[in-house]
């Protein structure tokens, strides 16, 4: 089985059309929403789950939680350390069928950490984008992970330790290049 997708080749992300967040549960009673405001992925897409991969980079330092002073915690020493680890980098390993759905496999690091994780991946369709006439895909993958499995275990149980992943993406077909993955400033 194949991702529906056409034309084979590297589709990069739209990053105007693209969300990387988190949620998190706090005392139990609320989620807190967060975003990464800078990131960069594509996803090489083949003849086949076999011969397709995907590719994400977030810059740590980019997290927005709509709190300033949540924020700059975030990316200190309790939480991100974004002066040592500036990066949030997840690669597929593997894509599989899971019905109308697939399952996305790969390896997510975070402080320098890295951990095999599964995200449900569902395939929202393509469209035209009428502005400039490119082909665009649309996927949601999301899974939950244990932030303390990546040192980021500060406050728990204050704010839980799973954290949802949630990455709403719009890709980008081909343009006949294979220009290497852009990288977020400042990493």
């Amino acid at each position: 089985m194949s991702i529906p997708l056409s034309p084979a080749g590297v589709w990069q992300i739209d990053t105007s059309h693209t969300q990387v967040g988190f949620s998190i549960r706090h005392l139990g009673i609320s989620t807190v929403h967060g975003l990464f405001t800078e990131y960069s992925g594509r996803a090489t897409i083949g003849a086949d789950l076999r011969s397709t991969n995907v590719e994400l980079t977030a810059a740590t330092r980019s997290v927005d939680t709509g709190n300033t002073w949540r924020d700059e915690h975030l990316v200190g020493e309790h939480f991100f350390e974004s002066d040592r680890f500036p990066a949030i980098t997840f690669r597929s390993v593997a894509i599989e069928a899971a019905g109308e759905a697939y399952r996305l496999l790969g390896d997510l690091t975070i402080k320098g950490i890295t951990h095999p994780v599964t995200f449900d991946l569902e395939f929202s369709g393509t469209s035209v984008f009428p502005m400039d006439e490119t082909l665009h895909a649309g996927f949601l993958a999301t899974t939950t992970i244990k932030r303390t499995a990546f040192d980021v275990g500060y406050g728990v149980p204050i704010a839980s330790d799973d954290v949802v992943l949630r990455i709403d993406a719009q890709l980008v077909a081909p343009d006949g290049s294979d220009a290497p993955i852009p990288t977020p400033s400042g990493m």
